[in-house]
C-alpha cells in the first residue's frame, strides 16, 4: 500500500488535476480507472472532464482554483494569448 498524506497542499492538488487532464485527453483510460490511479472519486474526474470540454482552448487546469475554471479572454488584436 502506498503512503499518502492526509491533506494535500494546493500545489499537490493542482498537480493531480493536471495529471488528470492529461489522462482524460489521452482517452485511453475510463474515468473510473483515472480516479483509482489518482486517488479521487469518479465524480471528480467527471467534473474535470466537463471543465475541459467546456474550455477547449485550455491545455490543462493551469488556472483552476478549487472547482472554478478561470480563463483569460484573447486580446483585442485577435490572436492574443489564452490562459486558463
Amino acid at each position: 500500500m502506498d503512503w499518502s498524506p492526509k491533506r494535500l497542499t494546493r500545489a499537490q492538488m493542482e498537480e493531480r488535476r493536471r495529471e488528470g487532464a492529461k489522462l482524460i485527453r489521452a482517452g485511453k483510460l475510463s474515468h473510473t480507472a483515472i480516479a483509482q490511479r489518482l486517488g479521487v472519486s469518479g465524480a471528480a474526474v467527471g467534473q474535470w472532464a466537463k471543465q475541459l470540454a467546456d474550455s477547449p482552448g485550455c491545455a490543462d487546469f493551469g488556472g483552476l482554483v478549487g472547482h472554478a475554471l478561470v480563463a483569460a479572454q484573447p486580446g483585442p488584436g485577435g490572436g492574443g494569448a489564452r490562459g486558463c
